[in-house]
């Protein structure tokens, strides 16, 4: 059930590569369904004990908050404080998207 990363035209990056990480599918009842929560991070700013800032990009693809991460608030941010910067993608966009839309019910996004 899970969609194609064909399906969705994603931008590469070198300086902002793609990461994975599994999630349960509900956090509130073990349905043993999985889907892979896509996030992009830039570490050019962080030292060792600089936070962690995370940026939920919203609707839509995650890979097309790339400004943000690049010259943005996360930028701004991270270079303030030495941070780690994270673009997390939504789970109901790109190929974070568990299923496909018409499958998935609207209270799961």
């Amino acid at each position: 059930l899970r969609q194609s990363a064909s399906l969705a035209k994603r931008q590469t990056s070198s300086q902002f590569p793609e990461h994975t990480f599994t999630q349960p599918l509900d956090h509130f009842s073990d349905t043993g369904f999985t889907f892979e929560q896509h996030y992009w991070l830039s570490d050019r700013h962080y030292k060792p004990g600089g936070p962690v800032i995370v940026f939920e990009a919203g609707e839509g693809p995650g890979d097309e908050r790339f400004p943000i991460l690049d010259t943005g608030i996360v930028d701004i941010l991270a270079n303030a404080t030495n941070g780690l910067g994270i673009i997390l993608e939504h789970r109901c966009y790109g190929p974070s998207a568990p299923i496909v839309a018409a499958v998935i019910p609207d209270d799961h996004c």
